[in-house]
Formats: structure tokens, sequence, C-alpha cells
């Protein structure tokens, strides 16, 4: 069982009753000491850490904290007294590199020895597997970051961070070394690959980026320097392979020839549907010409059916190309 300090055996009608009694006590740096001790023997003991955890964890406590937490928020002090402290923490990770490097340190060792748990580990995968479902919740993460961007010092503060050469240089070499590693690499291959899998993701991801790629090239600066710099890098490529042009005609042709015969493959296997349920969510949004999306969404489904399916139409392809030769 766990052991309670003989100084605070002092009964109590409630617990309420016992914190407003040792509300505005200090405690010496010795009686802080003995209370981290003490408390570490507790959470050794398996009875008091299951008792803590379904306290923590109870639906009725957490409800009370939220109201809690919601009534303290709507006090301008508080609200006043918690960013000024979230501000001299931050100031004070800026200014004072020792503490940078301590407190990275000790978060670091803190997240690795918590991953190595397997029930924490599926506990917090299932927690953001289930935010990420939440179209409410990537609703609320998106503005909120939204709403600090627009905040001059933190937009600032930011990119003085990003663009510092130290942490770019550390951040490199952390993800070189990674990269070395075969079971990282596949995990964030497999990572990479796995939404490509849903059409309606393709398509989704394709209808944004369209949207993107239209309002950058609306900027007069990103088509001046964006031009300029396609410009130059293709005089480069040209001056050291006189026959690229021939190159990229080529495949172009060949890229035109496979979309068409990719289209002509799924109306015969009776898939004619399925692309077209795939372009309508496509172009609900979208100011593609329909014909550019059946296009690229044609071969898209080709390789969802298998590599069967992808030598056919590449056989098909081939017999265009020489007969064309």
């Amino acid at each position: 069982m766990f052991s309670v300090s003989p100084r605070n055996s002092k009964r109590y009608c409630s617990q309420d009753c016992g914190r407003k009694s040792l509300k505005g006590r200090k405690l010496r740096e010795e009686q802080r000491a003995q209370r981290s001790v003490q408390s570490k023997q507790n959470w050794q003991d398996p009875e008091y850490r299951q008792k803590m955890l379904a306290i923590c964890n109870s639906p009725e406590r957490k409800k009370k904290q939220t109201l809690i937490m919601n009534q303290l928020w709507e006090d301008p002090k508080f609200r006043k007294r918690h960013s000024c402290g979230r501000q001299r923490f931050r100031d004070l990770l800026d200014q004072d590199s020792n503490f940078r490097e301590q407190f990275a340190s000790a978060v670091s060792e803190s997240s690795i020895r918590n991953w190595q748990d397997p029930a924490y580990r599926k506990k917090i995968s299932g927690s953001m597997n289930r935010a990420r479902q939440d179209p409410e919740y990537g609703r609320k993460i998106s503005e909120a970051g939204k709403r600090r961007w627009q905040d001059p010092e933190f937009r600032e503060r930011m990119i003085t961070l990003m663009n510092d050469p130290e942490r770019k240089a550390k951040a490199s070499a952390i993800q070189e070394q990674n990269w070395q590693d075969p079971d990282y690499r596949k995990k964030m291959s497999n990572a990479t690959k796995r939404p490509w899998k849903n059409l309606e993701y393709r398509a989704m991801h394709s209808l944004r980026m369209s949207i993107q790629s239209k309002q950058n090239w609306q900027d007069p600066n990103f088509r001046k320097n964006t031009s300029r710099r396609i410009s130059i890098g293709l005089t480069q490529r040209l001056a050291d392979d006189p026959k690229l042009k021939m190159k990229y005609a080529y495949h172009a042709r060949i890229n035109s020839i496979r979309s068409t015969m990719a289209i002509l493959i799924l109306r015969d296997l009776g898939f004619s549907d399925e692309l077209k349920r795939c372009v309508d969510a496509a172009a609900e949004d979208s100011s593609t010409p329909i014909r550019c999306l059946y296009l690229s969404l044609g071969t898209t489904i080709i390789k969802e059916l298998g590599p069967e399916i992808e030598h056919e139409l590449d056989t098909a392809v081939n017999k265009v190309m020489e007969g064309e030769v």
C-alpha cells in the first residue's frame, strides 16, 4: 500500500477543504524534495498507480476538470497570467541555450521511454487515428494554426527558428541518420503509399494541387521567379543535351497515348462508372477540363487493377507507337 506523510495526515471534511487550507502556502526546498520522493515511491506501487489512473481517467473527473478550466479561462487575469508565463518560458528557451538543450533532452528521454511501452503506443496511436477521422478536429487545428501565424511575433519567431543554420544542420543530420535505417525507410515508404491507394484521395489531392497552383500563378512575383528558374534550368539542360527537346516530345506523346488507351481498356473492363465517379469528385470545385481529369485518373485506376492490366496497357501503347514509327 502507498504511504502518507505524517505531516499530511490531518483530517478534513473534504478534499476541497483540505486544498483550501494549503492555498497560498509556499513550500521550502526540503519540503519539495520530500514530497517528490514520496510521490515517486507511491507511483511505484501498482495498487496506488491503478487507483490514481482510474481516478484521472474517469469521465466524471474529466468533465469536472473541463468545467473548471472553462471557468478559469473566462477570467481575464487568469488568461493574462497564463499567457505571461508561457511567454517567459518561450523567452527562456530562446535566450538560454543550456536550458533549451536540457529541456529538449528531458523531453526526448521521456518520449523515448514512453514509446517503449506497448500500451502507451497503442493508446496514443488510437487517439491520433480517431482525431484524424474527425472533421471538426481538423477544422479546429487548422483555424488555430492560422490564428497563430497571423500574430507578427509568432510568425517572426518561427521564421527565424526555421532559418537558423544550426537548427537546419542538426535536422539534416538526424534525417540522414534515420534514412540509413532500413526499417525507418520501409515505414516511411508505406506511410506515404497508403493514402494513395484510395482513388478518392488521389482525386482530391489532384484537385487541391490544381487550385493551389492556379492561386500561385496569379501572383506576379511567383510567375516571374518561377518562369526565370524554369528558363535557366531548361537552358542549362539543353546545353548539356542537345537532343533533350526531342526526348521531351517523345515522352509527351507516349503519355498522351497511354492515357487514351487506359480509358479504352477501362471501358472494355466495365470500369467506366468507377472512373466517372472519381472524375465527378475531382471536378466539383475544379475548373480543370473534364477531358484532362479523365486522362489523368484513367492511368491511376489502371495501376490499382494490378500488374497484369498495367502490362496490357503497356503492350497496347507499344503497338500504337510501333505503328506510328
